[in-house]
């Protein structure tokens, strides 16, 4: 069982209710040193499947590999910005003229507890965060990725690990200097979810609860 698959349990154990215990959050910026600490990963480079076709507005939400995808603006895959791998990023795609500032929201699959992908920005003056919510809405933890650039693409890794279940990822521009310098684009979005045995587990503590409820409103 993984690092963070031992934390969630631990406190499933001892506590039942997940929500009762503060949640603790690391944050990273080198992908194998998160790789190790989050174990199994699901990764979506947004080519194929549901991405397609490439270059073209996506459905709003689009629904890949369990990550239901929205957008402040148009959702789109973009092949002319760089990428990680292969040729195709995921973009927020201006509207004209810009109402919003560029953001991208994936609600994650129920269980989800670690989660990072590559952030990239070509808004000059223009830094991009990440926040992760729980499942109240609650802000887990919020992550500048510290990117500023002249007009290229550089992308940054970004990941997040909790001991509380992270229920939606936010990723979006923060104070570009001109409305159209918040561009941003993500490639290779990691997430995990829990193995079965946690799932189980978690199953078995609520039943007792469960059945309380069911005594209770007869």
């Amino acid at each position: 069982m993984s690092k963070i698959y031992r934390q969630s349990a631990a406190i499933l154990v001892v506590g039942v209710c997940v929500h009762c215990v503060q949640a603790a959050t690391t944050t990273y910026t080198d992908l194998p040193t998160f790789q190790s600490a989050a174990g199994p990963l699901l990764v979506d480079d947004f080519e194929g499947g549901a991405w397609l076709p490439l270059d073209s507005t996506q459905p709003q939400p689009t629904l890949s590999l369990g990550v239901s995808w929205t957008s402040s603006e148009e959702l789109a895959v973009s092949t002319t910005a760089g990428t990680v791998s292969g040729v195709g990023g995921l973009v927020p795609r201006d509207i004209i003229p810009p109402d919003e500032l560029d953001s991208l929201t994936a609600e994650l699959p129920s269980g989800t507890f670690a989660v990072g992908t590559w952030i990239a920005n070509a808004g000059e003056g223009n830094e991009v965060e990440m926040v992760a919510l729980d499942s109240a809405g609650d802000v887990l933890v919020s992550v500048e990725a510290g990117i500023e650039s002249l007009g290229q693409y550089e992308y940054r890794f970004v990941g997040i690990t909790s001991t509380d279940e992270i229920d939606k990822v936010i990723i979006r521009s923060l104070q570009p200097v001109l409305p159209f310098d918040d561009d941003l684009i993500i490639d290779d979005f990691y997430f995990t979810v829990p193995e079965p045995g946690a799932v189980a587990l978690f199953g078995l503590l609520m039943l007792p609860t469960i059945q309380r409820r069911r005594n209770q409103s007869r």
